[in-house]
C-alpha cells in the first residue's frame, strides 16, 4: 500500500467520523444505517475529481 492509499483511507475515515457525530447531532442512530455514509463517501469520490 503507497501513501496515496493510505492518506485516502484516513480522509475517509474521519468523514466516516464526521457524518456519525452528525447523524447522532440530529437525533438519527448512526450506527444502525450505514447507508447514509455511503452515500456521503460516493458523492465526495464523484466531486473529488472536479475539486482537484
Amino acid at each position: 500500500m503507497d501513501t496515496y492509499d493510505s492518506d485516502r483511507e484516513q480522509v475517509q475515515a474521519r468523514i466516516r467520523s464526521k457524518i456519525k457525530q452528525l447523524l447522532a447531532r440530529y437525533g438519527n442512530p448512526p450506527d444502525e444505517e450505514p447507508r447514509p455514509i455511503e452515500l456521503v463517501l460516493a458523492q465526495v469520490n464523484t466531486f473529488a475529481g472536479e475539486w482537484s
